[in-house]
């Protein structure tokens, strides 16, 4: 939790025959995101076959020489042969160089007339499976050739591939290398890898979230439980409500049935947190009922909530940049990030009897602000901006709470008429109301959360890494079916 170390550089050297058996069975068990080959890289790679102040180049042309030397590469071969019994090496009996022909000799007129017939109804079920197949077979090794061509050769008979592995997926990494005869498994944490973000249940669901900012920079801290408190509370007082946190509730229990995922459970975390806030502040949903902070009768107090959310908001994530700073050990722009916190400090004191700490406070700010230049004097007036921005939390709130207390009023109308005719037009109206609410009101409080969330928040923390890490697979649909896999001559069972 908090770490964003989580991925590891790896590199293996393997003959070029194996080469591609080897990524196929990688891409299929989803271990690897493949990186081009571009220089070697000087290490310290771990645990290494031989001393580590050797430049990795140098390792690895020696290692060539070795195998080489005393024929292992012959060896494995043999070996290889004698256990496939006459059948292909690869996982799918078709070469690629044979997929990409058969797919450069469709043309258009061949295929219109392919789905003519599947409409007449003069192709079998199992015949148009084939054929989906073969067109997912050609997309497959397309894909598998781009993925090879990241590679490197070295020398005549091996080629040198690289990628980053999740750190929890290295002893399957090691297993499939044995399996595959690489002669070279190392790796080594790198600052330029991808970033994968880890955390144990209920943080986890609330990488939804943090998914959607722009890549971290390896090493900086996670913040996705931190955001696992903040983005529920702000949600929660925007849609404040037993009644439609209710509602949102049986919607996201309805949506995890169906779909199931992180998402669902983000909808339920944000449903029992508008739940929550609605019975704090006596918001039911049909009448005002008892508060036990009373913020609607007096919107004074709630816009006071708000505004003090936006302080502690915006410099936490302060706070953050300086951890990651620090992380860095970039000890001026660490101190800088203090500045706009010792400012809102200032102004807080502001309304207090302590004026000394008052002027102190937002003169260490100010000359901290300025130590850091043109860029952070620039971000000077956002440190005002962003707090007050937090006031949508304050609007959305009230509207949320005008809107159902107008249709409610309205529906109270018609029951006082009785009939039912009164009754039906009440329910009606209370009905319109709440829809309104758990769709368009529902959006708008979500879109506000999240923005606070990326640009009040996140902008004072986020610097961009390199990617998000993803490992390279493909989305096997036909050539899992019974049907197609019969239709492969001479390939192994997927």
């Amino acid at each position: 939790m908090f770490s964003t170390r989580n991925v590891y550089r790896v590199a293996f050297l393997l003959t070029k025959e194996d080469m591609p058996e080897l990524e196929e069975a990688l891409v299929k068990q989803k271990l690897t995101q493949f990186k081009k080959v571009e220089k070697v890289f000087d290490g310290p790679f771990k645990p290494s076959k031989y001393r580590a102040v050797l430049p990795y180049k140098k390792r690895v042309d020696e290692l060539v020489n070795m195998i080489e030397e005393r024929g292992l590469d012959k060896q494995v071969a043999k070996q290889k042969n004698a256990g496939q019994k006459g059948t292909s090496s690869r996982a799918i009996g078709v070469k690629a160089e044979d997929a990409l022909a058969f797919l450069k000799g469709l043309n258009t007129p061949k295929v219109e007339a392919l789905k003519k017939a599947i409409e007449k109804g003069k192709i079998s079920q199992k015949d148009v499976l084939n054929v989906l197949a073969s067109r997912e077979l050609i997309a497959f090794y397309t894909y598998m050739l781009d993925v090879s061509s990241k590679g490197q050769a070295v020398g005549k008979k091996f080629a040198l591939v690289e990628g980053w592995i999740d750190k929890e997926n290295v002893g399957k990494i090691k297993t499939l290398l044995k399996k595959f005869k690489a002669f070279v498994f190392e790796y080594i944490e790198d600052p330029n890898s991808p970033t994968l973000l880890k955390n144990k249940p209920p943080f986890d669901t609330f990488e939804v979230i943090s998914y959607l900012y722009p890549p971290l920079k390896y090493g900086n801290i996670d913040f996705t439980p931190i955001i696992a408190f903040t983005f529920p509370i702000i949600f929660g007082i925007m849609f404040a409500s037993v009644v439609d946190g209710l509602g949102l509730l049986i919607i996201a229990l309805f949506y995890k049935w169906k779909k199931g995922g992180k998402f669902a459970m983000l909808l339920i975390w944000l449903a029992l947190a508008s739940m929550f806030f609605g019975w704090l502040f006596g918001e039911v949903g049909f009448h005002h009922g008892k508060a036990i902070v009373e913020v609607y009768e007096n919107p004074i107090v709630l816009l006071e909530i708000a505004i003090a959310i936006g302080i502690a908001h915006t410099s936490l994530g302060h706070i953050i940049g300086m951890v990651n700073k620090a992380i860095q050990k970039d000890w001026k722009a660490m101190f800088v990030h203090l500045g706009p916190i010792l400012l809102m400090i200032g102004g807080v004191l502001y309304l207090t009897p302590y004026g000394t700490a008052m002027w102190a406070s937002l003169i260490v700010g100010t000359l901290l602000v300025l130590w850091g230049g043109s860029e952070s004097i620039a971000e000077l007036p956002h440190v005002i901006g962003h707090v007050f921005s937090y006031a949508r939390i304050f609007a959305i709130s009230m509207a949320h709470y005008s809107i159902s207390t107008a249709f409610t009023n309205l529906a109270d109308t018609f029951f006082g008429r009785g009939g039912l005719s009164g009754l039906t037009l009440g329910i009606s109206l209370l009905a319109t109301g709440h829809a309104i609410l758990l769709t368009v009101e529902l959006l708008i409080s979500f879109i506000h959360t999240l923005r606070l969330h990326v640009l009040e928040f996140g902008t004072k923390f986020i610097e961009n890494g390199l990617a998000w890490f993803k490992p390279d697979t493909f989305p096997f649909k036909y050539l899992q079916s019974k049907v197609a896999r019969g239709s492969q001559g001479g390939g192994r069972k997927q």
